[in-house]
């Protein structure tokens, strides 16, 4: 199977795992409120994660939720039940990447000191 087909199939899988599983057979992009917050049960080190991208890049309440959406399909695709830290942090970085192209914070130091490097 060549690599175009296996991530189809994985999106595939994991579209169809979130249909079984979410309320009203819905996919991720599609949760809200506590149906979302369900499904994202942080530990601590995945909400300080969470906390420290909002204040930092000034994240609104909109974007917080899209992280979660995005945080919880990327746990699909690794079919994982758990939304782990690496998961925030892939869709704070996806976040990211598609609200600008590569700048650096305003105080010049590195998003990776965000993430812990």
């Amino acid at each position: 199977m060549d690599r175009a087909r296996r991530w189809q199939h994985r999106v595939l899988r994991a579209r169809r795992k979130q249909v079984e599983r979410n309320p009203d057979r819905v996919t991720n992009h599609r949760l809200e409120g506590q149906a979302l917050h369900d499904l994202v049960q942080l530990d601590r080190e995945g909400q300080s994660l969470l906390e420290r991208s909002l204040d930092r890049f000034g994240f609104s309440a909109r974007t917080h939720t899209r992280i979660l959406r995005m945080a919880r399909t990327l746990a699909d695709m690794q079919d994982r039940d758990q939304v782990l830290t690496e998961d925030i942090a892939g869709a704070i970085a996806l976040r990211r990447a598609g609200s600008m192209v590569s700048s650096p914070a305003e105080d010049g130091t590195s998003d990776i000191a965000l993430f812990g490097g």
